[in-house]
């Protein structure tokens, strides 16, 4: 209940009537419904059409500046409105969408001092969080609870366990970041130039991703695992090597069957 006196009580100071939301019955200025559905039928390809068509000017103009930033931010508002269950289309989807909304959330709650309330959700959201390897999500939910048992509200046991958990998903998104480089870097190579042979630079990029293929057994998660197979399979292509490639493929296919309701992308790509 604290949760949602806290909640209720944030909305109601801001007013449910003044919040502004994209519908069909949605009360819109006439240049805001022009932008807006000249948009969404495609009528309005880029800025210099829509100014051209609403204001006889250029996209630089000050009234059309000021129309496009107020639709975008009743557009943001919006999307915060959206009913999650009608449109994700998989449970991955839900706990995406309704994690990162719900951390959303949370740190108003938290610049507003309902600090109780903010942590009731840190420890609701996390289990999703953990569960799909929202890395990056744990990082943030992690860092406020360790902050809040350490100090706010000191529990030991939680303290040390948060902390313990924080430690170990600030690992593995270093883990993460890393292999993405790796992989951006490669993709580089391939989409930028014609023809690629093996130098210094790409025996460099092998050799660090040998290191974090170390750490495999240690971080199952989605991300770090995709960016490394993808990336193990570009070296494939570079060395023309097909053994690679179809042991990356045969390996990363069966990680990400393991991966159950997940996004499918990864096992559809490999």
């Amino acid at each position: 209940m604290e949760v949602l006196n806290a909640l209720v009580d944030l909305i109601s100071r801001q007013k449910v009537k003044q919040i502004e939301i994209i519908s069909e019955n949605a009360h819109l200025s006439e240049k805001s419904r022009i932008l807006y559905e000249g948009i969404q039928n495609g009528t309005f390809r880029t800025d210099a059409d829509a100014a051209r068509a609403i204001y006889d000017a250029s996209e630089k103009y000050p009234s059309y500046v000021k129309l496009k930033y107020r639709l975008r931010n009743r557009l943001i508002n919006t999307l915060f409105f959206i009913d999650i269950q009608a449109y994700s289309k998989s449970r991955y989807e839900k706990a995406y969408h309704r994690s990162y909304k719900t951390w959303a959330a949370i740190k108003i709650l938290i610049e507003r001092n309902q600090r109780n309330a903010a942590i009731q959700l840190c420890e609701n959201v996390l289990k999703n969080s953990i569960k799909y390897n929202f890395i990056d999500l744990n990082v943030l939910l992690l860092r406020e609870l360790k902050f809040y048992y350490g100090l706010f509200d000191y529990n030991k046991l939680r303290y040390q366990k948060y902390t313990n958990l924080y430690a170990k998903n600030l690992q593995y998104l270093k883990e993460e970041i890393d292999a993405e480089d790796i992989y951006i870097q490669l993709a580089q190579k391939l989409t930028t130039k014609k023809s690629i042979s093996v130098d210094k630079e790409i025996e460099e990029l092998r050799n660090k991703l040998n290191v974090l293929k170390s750490n495999k057994p240690s971080n199952q998660t989605y991300t770090f695992n995709y960016y490394l197979f993808n990336s193990e399979y570009f070296l494939g292509i570079i060395y023309n090597d097909q053994s690679i490639l179809f042991e990356t493929c045969d390996n990363a296919i069966a990680f990400f069957q393991r991966k159950k309701g997940f996004k499918a992308g990864a096992l559809f790509s490999f």
